[in-house]
């Protein structure tokens, strides 16, 4: 019943990242506006991100299972205001509470999972709730596409509400996790510089404009902001008696590599899910709808591969080989995307799909069971935040710039002529010119899996000792 109150948390954050999104015409129509309309899903990601460390480092300074309680209240609380939203403005800010809420369940819930069992049975669990938290989100644009048509696009957030609350009533019945031990005082003025750098730099990636090639003065801003924002951050940390990002957790080596494979993760998952389908669609004429089952061979890779390797890693307690494994296979699943042309089958762009989906999915469990592994008890909300930290600003990264080397791929392939759409043709070159960079990324991750230390995985969990004693 806990893992099951854990699950359900992971499901509905994970949904209300992308049901909103084939509700957006329909909310467009109704609020009589199409502006600010994509700040309804992109301002959920950037508040999540910018939240999870302040979750991680409050968790583990006050306990996890009031701060889970305290996400899930926040969750229900933007749910309810989303759904009772009469503006776009009104929307778009309940939107950015949610993903606050949303936020600290992702990060919390994993957390919970490394408090609740052993580091060797963690591999398991993570690779299961992985691969749930992609199957969610992979599925929330066809549940806020049904729901829409069956009632209307304010039950996408009404629905959140019964299921959040009965979450909320298992987690504070039945779930039992460890206490701290020693108190400390959340570092606020680096909170505050974290949350203005990440978001800094958030911004002005999703703000930047791949297709003109050159910066806005907006985007330079935000960027400029956001770095600054780091360096005061990092000043501020190390002056700091309790940081938000301890040196002894950023600086650990399997934390360091971790996070950097995290980081080229989400930018190389980013960049399949938006440009194969552009791929399938410009070049091969799929449907929307086909485009979206032809990209079943990379969802399925990533979901089996996380399950298999998360039981491999509990079987034998060791995890090294898997991301080694899996950014090989990657690396060689993009080089067959790179290839693609006019006049190639789309089952070689399937074969690429499922080497990209299986190795990712090979990857993804290592980074949280690694990571949480190697850092005490004390520091798992820290780690497991960074983790998800890493992997969002990858994304977000890869949407600039892999729509940059789009972008320059189509200005300069022949057969395009300004105002006219691309060609078959110029649309096959980009998705070249696209994958081979990522490729080129994915061989980078190749050589940080050869550089992941080996943790000892123990086989008793962090409730069991605090119960113990």
């Amino acid at each position: 019943m806990t893992l099951g109150a854990l699950l359900l948390c992971l499901l509905l954050a994970a949904l209300d990242q992308t049901a909103v999104a084939t509700a957006l015409p329909t909310i467009s129509a109704e609020m009589g506006t199409s502006a600010a309309l994509t700040w309804v899903m992109s301002v959920y990601l950037l508040t999540a991100t910018v939240s999870t460390p302040v979750w991680g480092k409050l968790s583990d300074l006050h306990g996890r299972r009031p701060l889970l309680q305290a996400a899930v209240i926040v969750f229900v609380a933007g749910s309810l205001w989303a759904g009772l939203a009469s503006d776009i403005a009104g929307l778009v800010a309940a939107r950015a509470l949610q993903g606050v809420g949303g936020g600290g369940m992702v990060v919390l819930v994993f957390a919970a999972v490394a408090d609740l069992v052993s580091p060797r049975e963690r591999g398991r669990f993570v690779g299961l709730f992985g691969a749930a938290f992609g199957l969610a989100s992979v599925l929330g644009p066809v549940v806020g596409g049904a729901l829409t048509q069956a009632a209307s696009w304010r039950w996408i957030f009404y629905l959140n509400i019964p299921l959040g609350l009965l979450a909320l009533l298992t987690i504070t019945l039945v779930l039992r996790l460890p206490r701290p031990t020693g108190a400390g005082r959340v570092d606020w003025l680096g909170a505050l510089l974290l949350v203005v750098a990440v978001g800094g730099v958030m911004l002005g990636l999703l703000s930047a404009d791949p297709a003109s090639g050159s910066p806005t003065v907006s985007t330079i801003t935000l960027i400029g902001v956001g770095l600054l924002s780091t360096v005061a951050f990092l000043r501020v940390e190390r002056r700091s008696v309790e940081p938000l990002l301890p040196l002894r957790v950023v600086n650990h080596p399997v934390v360091r590599v971790t996070a950097s494979l995290g980081l080229i993760v989400g930018l190389v998952t980013l960049g399949t899910i938006v440009y194969a389908p552009a791929y399938l669609q410009g070049v091969l004429g799929a449907t929307p709808a086909a485009s979206g089952v032809q990209l079943l061979p990379f969802v399925g890779g990533v979901l089996i591969a996380s399950v298999l390797v998360g039981r491999l890693i509990s079987r034998t307690g060791t995890y090294r080989a898997y991301p080694i494994v899996g950014t090989i296979a990657a690396t060689l699943g993009l080089l067959v995307l790179s290839r693609l042309g006019v006049d190639t089958p789309y089952a070689w762009a399937a074969v690429g799909l499922t080497l990209v989906g299986a190795g990712l999915g090979a990857i993804i469990p290592v980074l949280t069971v690694a990571a949480q592994s190697a850092v005490a008890p004390r520091d798992i909300g820290v780690v497991t935040s960074t983790a998800s930290l890493a992997r969002s600003l990858g994304s977000t990264f890869g949407a600039t710039a892999f729509g940059l080397v789009w972008g320059l791929a189509l200005t300069g392939a022949p057969n395009t002529s300004p105002g006219d759409l691309p060609s078959t043709e110029s649309l096959a070159s980009a998705t070249q010119a696209t994958f081979l960079a990522a490729a080129l990324v994915m061989a980078g991750a190749v050589v940080l899996s050869l550089r992941l230390p080996t943790v000892h995985l123990r086989a008793t969990s962090a409730a069991a000792v605090d119960s113990a004693t």
